[in-house]
């Protein structure tokens, strides 16, 4: 025993002695992880739409566990093309939402910084059709879920009660309790909302079977789960504050648990009828009758605090695990048999054989890229071929008829010449026109001023020629008169 203790410890000093021996390497090493990390991150966020493979899922997990941090995660996701691609997003959502769940319990924390950000992607896809609205939602759940184990930070990721004391944790405080119901029921909320969502936009009959439905249907998982806890939680602390306060201030809360209990009895039941979802995941069975908070019999719903499954998920043998890094390397057991050399090229072949699977799949989609680059360009070839000879008939025609477009243009001048001539003469005749209907107006006007004045003259010669007549008869009258008074002169001169 002892000479097998002093082996072992020797052996690992020598390990130690030799990574100690070449910082340069060390940091060497530390690159090449990250940089395996950053490829297990691709594929788990690559952008065909199927569902994410579960060992790049579970190797992002685990490296946030070996890493004690999420730090590492979110600085390259920044680099994902989250922004560009919609079934990048969505499958960054659900790493998220399985990292909050099962990822360093610091992940949570880590991720409140970046709230801002998964805002602003929801914002950018919702208006955009396809996975655009379910990631607006999703980015909301999880922003509501970021928030809601930030707050209550002692409530395991996976949200299970089995490892702490919740009544202990939330205290005795009608306040703090009754605040705890209702982050709760506004987490669920969020939950169902994004469960109706994602049932909107397939079939349930046909596409649950297609990688596309698959790759809709598996952030379910995580919300089958969440839902679950959070019904349990919310069933056991409307119970407690029924106890302790009057029924009618908690009636809002009954009225909003009513309806997610209606809801969620309706989503476990869809999810039942879909064949992928119950190999995956154990499904809870609601009980048929909701809880009654006002019966004073202890632990009278207990069977809604603890739900029974209603499915079994079968038993798969584990798919195997990519080594990423030399850190996934178990060295605890059969350390003595190795030597440090051995030790090294293990990790070397280790190592090279997961660049060579990375660089295959690398090149197998580069190839696949550009076999559709070359086939486009060749549509595009064919296409602008297609519209060179249109083209180049066109011109032909246009040569053809190059005399006709002369004469064309020249009628076209005479034509315009014309209109312009035939403008000209209508203006003059129509100046003419109305100069002619001005003269007539003229015209009748003097007529009819000439013939006034006519009357006017023809009545004044009158007046006056009846003046004069008068004067005339009168002086005719007074010679009559004066020859009469000659003739009685006469006769009586010579009567003297």
């Amino acid at each position: 025993m002892k000479t097998s203790d002093v082996s072992r410890m020797s052996i690992r000093q020598k390990v130690g002695s030799v990574l100690n021996r070449n910082p340069t390497s060390l940091e060497a090493e530390r690159e090449q992880a990250i940089q395996n990390f950053f490829i297990t991150l691709q594929k788990a966020c690559y952008k065909n739409d199927e569902a994410p493979k579960e060992k790049h899922v579970r190797a992002t997990i685990c490296q946030t566990h070996e890493a004690h941090s999420s730090a590492l995660f979110w600085k390259l996701a920044a680099k994902l093309p989250l922004a560009a691609n919609a079934i990048s997003c969505w499958k960054f959502c659900y790493i998220v939402h399985k990292l909050l769940r099962d990822g360093h319990h610091s992940m949570s924390k880590d991720s409140r910084a970046y709230i801002p950000k998964l805002e602003e992607l929801g914002r950018d896809w919702g208006h955009i059709q396809g996975y655009g609205p379910l990631i607006d939602h999703y980015m909301k759940l999880l922003v509501t879920s970021v928030n809601f184990r930030v707050k209550y930070e002692f409530i395991p990721g996976t949200l299970k009660q089995d490892k702490i004391d919740l009544d202990r944790k939330i205290g005795n405080q009608v306040d703090t309790k009754f605040e705890f119901v209702l982050d709760v029921l506004d987490l669920l909320e969020q939950l169902l909302l994004f469960q109706k969502q994602i049932f909107r936009t397939f079939d349930r009959s046909g596409s649950s079977a297609t990688n596309s439905g698959q790759n809709r249907l598996t952030p379910c998982v995580p919300v089958i789960l969440d839902t679950q806890e959070l019904y349990s939680m919310c069933v056991k602390f409307l119970s407690i504050l029924h106890n302790e306060l009057p029924s009618e201030p908690l009636s809002g809360f009954r009225q909003r648990f009513m309806k997610l209990y209606s809801e969620l009895k309706q989503f476990y039941a869809s999810c039942l009828n879909i064949h992928f979802l119950r190999q995956i995941v154990s499904i809870p069975k609601m009980p048929e009758n909701p809880p009654d908070f006002h019966s004073s019999i202890p632990n009278f719903n207990q069977h809604h605090e603890t739900l029974q499954q209603a499915n079994v998920v079968p038993v798969r043998p584990p798919s195997p695990v990519e080594i990423e890094s030399e850190t996934l390397i178990d060295i605890s057991h059969g350390l003595d048999d190795l030597n440090v050399q051995e030790f090294q090229e293990h990790s070397q072949i280790d190592r090279m054989q997961s660049q060579i699977e990375s660089l295959r799949s690398e090149l197998s989609e580069s190839k696949r890229e550009q076999v559709v680059e070359v086939t486009k360009l060749l549509e595009h070839i064919s296409k602008l071929e297609a519209e060179k000879e249109q083209i180049q008939y066109q011109a032909a025609d246009l040569a053809a008829n190059a005399v006709s477009a002369t004469q064309l243009n020249q009628a076209e001048t005479d034509l315009v010449a014309s209109q312009t001539k035939y403008l000209n003469l209508e203006n003059a005749y129509k100046m003419l026109k109305d100069k002619h209907l001005k003269l007539i107006d003229n015209h009748a006007a003097l007529l009819r001023s000439s013939s006034s004045e006519k009357d006017s003259i023809k009545n004044e010669l009158f007046e006056k020629y009846s003046k004069e007549e008068a004067a005339f008869k009168t002086f005719k009258n007074s010679l009559l008169d004066l020859g009469r008074f000659r003739k009685i002169c006469r006769k009586k001169i010579n009567q003297d």
